[in-house]
């Protein structure tokens, strides 16, 4: 396959919804926070819109993840620049190896230990 020279719109636009919900998870962490305490102390939490929109950000995270590692396997992406050093493009290809390990993991240890303790 031949490496595109530049990002395709749909790669771009996940790109960017995957961080807007990601940054909207920090900013809903209080509320997921509190109710993730209660079920730690045995206690069943209250409903809470915030806590429902968590959720419901860390699975699109999961799924827009997955669909983006789908793209970049179908469409591939642009090669990293000729004159930028070898330690610095192992470190990027290591770097986005984490974000995508973190944007999978997180939504299925954490769903899979809230559905294990309120089961």
């Amino acid at each position: 396959m031949t490496a595109p020279k530049g990002y395709s719109a749909r790669q771009i636009r996940l790109h960017w919804i995957v961080t807007a919900l990601i940054v909207l998870q920090f900013l809903l962490h209080d509320p997921m926070s509190e109710a993730w305490d209660l079920i730690e102390d045995g206690q069943t939490p209250s409903f809470h819109w915030l806590v429902l929109s968590h959720v419901i950000g860390g699975a699109l995270i999961l799924i827009f993840a997955l669909w983006r590692l789908a793209l970049r396997a179908t469409r591939g992406v642009p090669p990293p620049p000729v004159a930028e050093p070898p330690l610095l493009r192992r470190a990027a290809h290591l770097g986005h190896l984490a974000l995508y390990a973190l944007m999978i993991a997180m939504p299925l240890t954490r769903s899979s230990v809230t559905a294990g303790r309120l089961g």
